[in-house]
């Protein structure tokens, strides 16, 4: 059926994503490796476009709902061993909320432009920066 060529095709780009995000930088520096992981997402977005289509379009929502947490939970766990950040389950939940987040901004660089936008680009970075630092290093972290 369309559906089930529609999600093959989704869950294969969704394996190309992840495969250029865990290309990681030599780093400890958890910002330098998410920055790594944000500009390598955009990337891949703008050099494949049916799977920025397939990621990024209104019906993708179905799809990301399940694979966003995965997503998360794979660079956190890729940090907690290279960056040392801390393994709770506060910090997990925010690295499947920083997925989301940046589908989002993403998304709607997608749906007003059909591209990801260099705007756009920076908002993710801010935002999902400024998001992990108060989970990692404010005054409620579990440091």
């Amino acid at each position: 059926s369309i559906k089930d060529l529609i999600d093959a095709l989704y869950q294969r780009g969704v394996e190309r994503l992840m495969n250029e995000v865990n290309a990681w930088p030599d780093s400890s520096d958890w910002r330098e490796l998410m920055g790594s992981a944000i500009d390598s997402s955009g990337s891949f977005f703008g050099a494949n476009r049916l799977e920025m289509v397939l990621s990024l379009s209104p019906y993708s929502v179905q799809f990301t709902e399940k694979v966003n947490p995965e997503i998360g939970r794979s660079i956190h766990a890729a940090l907690v061993n290279q960056a040392g950040i801390a393994a709770n389950a506060r910090v997990v939940r925010a690295f499947e909320l920083v997925a989301d987040i940046a589908d989002t901004i993403w998304r709607r660089s997608f749906i007003e432009h059909g591209k990801i936008t260099p705007s756009y680009s920076k908002h993710v970075h801010e935002v999902v920066l400024s998001f992990l630092t108060e989970v990692l290093e404010g005054p409620n972290s579990s440091r």
